[in-house]
């Protein structure tokens, strides 16, 4: 024992985890006033407590488990994420649906799906299109960092191996991870993008495709394989707002 002298352990808890330590700490005195009588009972003190600070930290450990239903810590922290990620999602949400409601134009509407959807995916690029009776598609907006070549209103003719095509055939998300296998008009737009990964998400009108999300991304691995699953809300509320806006003009024109 000498002044400020210290045991240390660590408490581990689930998964070898350190959850925090077991300190025991010495009265600071001049060290020649340790007897040798006294330090065989300092010794046994702290082995004591130590043991009792190991017991202690197995029993905090058991009892979190039970709060946690047994999960361990990275779990627990996975659910967090996905918690945050959650919430995310439903603010992104949030501000596409108050615009629906608002009655605010179409092409407001497409350009803030774009934008959200791009943030949310992470992607490098998002375009909303519409298809034309000619199975053609027209780019209604277009988000992402290198999209000034790509015009709103412009006019792609359908056909070929690519997601527009796909998503048209089976009335559902389609996705294509390996950019050299695109085929038709998409085809040029995808190599100018430099994308490596597309994917596409119908907008469902009165039971039909009316038209589409797409999704790119340039890097090398592909998207995650619940990006479809993400994007379907904003997809529902661009068909809402398309929806209403059908029958405003039909009311207009009733009137």
């Amino acid at each position: 024992p000498a002044p400020s002298a210290n045991a240390r352990a660590p408490a581990f808890g689930a998964g070898n985890k350190v959850i925090g330590e077991v300190s025991v700490g010495f009265p600071a005195r001049p060290a020649g006033t340790a007897t040798g009588r006294e330090l065989p009972a300092v010794a046994a003190a702290t082995g004591i407590a130590l043991l009792v600070g190991i017991v202690a930290s197995l029993f905090l450990a058991q009892r979190l488990k039970r709060i946690t239903l047994g999960l361990e810590l990275e779990e627990i922290t996975g659910l967090l994420g996905e918690v945050r990620q959650m919430a995310g999602e439903q603010e992104s949400l949030r501000r596409v649906a108050t615009l629906v409601a608002a009655g605010k134009p179409r092409d407001e509407i497409f350009a803030a799906v774009a934008g959200e959807v791009g943030r949310l995916a992470d992607a490098d690029t998002v375009q909303v299109y519409r298809y034309e009776p000619d199975e053609s598609i027209v780019r209604l907006a277009a988000w992402g960092a290198d999209t000034e070549d790509l015009r709103v209103g412009a006019n792609y003719p359908g056909g070929g191996n690519n997601v527009a095509t796909l998503v048209l055939r089976s009335g559902q998300a389609e996705r294509i991870d390996d950019a050299g296998t695109i085929t038709g008009e998409p085809a040029t737009v995808a190599a100018a993008l430099g994308c490596t990964s597309v994917v596409g998400i119908p907008i469902a009108v009165d039971g039909r495709v009316w038209g589409l999300v797409t999704v790119t991304t340039s890097r090398a691995e592909p998207m995650p394989a619940d990006t479809e699953q993400r994007v379907t809300g904003f997809t529902e509320l661009a068909a809402t707002a398309i929806t209403n806006a059908q029958a405003s003009a039909d009311l207009a024109a009733s009137r």
